[in-house]
């Protein structure tokens, strides 16, 4: 009797020690985009190859749309997008980044061309998919001129609707 009650304890002790561990390990815990905290930051290729940061685009809004071509609710989304982009011409002060998901380089430039996009297109290396937390296409972060994550959208947004562009002016009227 003795003895279950002291396996029992110690079965115990051990257990949470285990858990203790696991759970107070910095690198074992999923780390997410949250609002209000420094975005993830990342490092892909755009589709000339080149090396994009998310430190590239500091003293701007940073607009990150996570997006596929074989997703529709993205194709509906991408022309208002590019609105976006056209009616920012001649301010610097906003940045649209597409990050490709799951989905081919080959497939993007085609698309990409075909419909006359300009904004920026990373390939995602999946880290930064799983640094937002994405579970989706498409999801769309909107990121300070400092850094820091302030909206967060699950789903295709209408960017010509009067509400998203207060979001965005608000956000470049900012400090």
């Amino acid at each position: 009797m003795k003895n279950k009650g002291f396996i029992l304890a110690f079965s115990l002790a051990v257990a949470l020690i285990i858990a203790f561990l696991l759970f107070s390990r910095e690198d074992s815990v999923t780390k997410t985009a949250t609002a209000g905290k420094l975005a993830p930051q990342f490092e892909m290729t755009d589709l000339q190859g080149r090396k994009v940061t998310l430190n590239d685009f500091r003293g701007k809004v940073v607009l990150v749309n996570f997006w596929a071509t074989w997703c529709d609710t993205c194709k509906e989304e991408s022309p208002l997008l590019q609105k976006l982009v056209n009616d920012q011409k001649g301010s610097s002060e906003l940045a649209v980044i597409k990050i490709l998901f799951r989905d081919s380089r080959k497939n993007a430039e085609l698309y990409m061309k075909e419909n006359k996009f300009t904004f920026t297109v990373l390939i995602d290396d999946k880290n930064a998919a799983l640094d937002y937390g994405v579970t989706g296409v498409p999801e769309t972060f909107m990121i300070s001129k400092k850094g820091i994550l302030k909206h967060k959208y699950i789903g295709p947004v209408r960017w010509d609707m009067p509400e998203a562009r207060a979001v965005v002016s608000r956000m470049i009227a900012e400090d």
